[in-house]
């Protein structure tokens, strides 16, 4: 776009120039900014844990026993339903065929897509144990 300006005294030229400025500004393009963001934060650690399924191959609903919890009965609908177990690798699984951690007793240490025809459908209290990370 140009501008020809016939200036006839000092007063005149600067409303030419402001005149310029004022249409250069309207039709700028500017780069917009987007506005400044913290970097994000860092994951949080995620505590370990066990995972209990009630059928085999981790199908059906599924219970995560986290950390040291101790489930003295693990309740209904869970009681007797458990087929299958998923143990993140620094964790244990003590699985007990009684509430109050009694009767057999078995300890799982890997994942375990079917927990095997004496244990299926047979867990009444277990605990998650996990080793602390190094």
């Amino acid at each position: 776009m140009g501008y020809l300006i016939k200036f006839n005294s000092g007063k005149n030229a600067m409303k030419a120039v402001l005149l310029i400025l004022l249409a250069s500004l309207s039709t700028a393009s500017f780069a917009r900014s987007e506005p400044v963001r913290p970097p994000p934060a860092p994951p949080e650690a995620v505590s370990p844990f066990c995972t209990v399924y009630e059928h085999a191959n981790y199908r059906g609903w599924a219970m995560r026993v986290s950390e040291d919890q101790k489930m003295k009965y693990v309740g209904n609908p869970s009681n007797d339903q458990i087929s299958s177990i998923r143990i993140d690798g620094r964790c244990q699984l003590i699985a007990y065929t009684n509430a109050n951690f009694a009767g057999q007793k078995r300890v799982f240490t890997r994942n375990t897509p079917y927990v095997g025809d004496y244990w299926n459908d047979k867990f009444s209290s277990l605990y998650c144990v996990c080793a602390r990370a190094k």
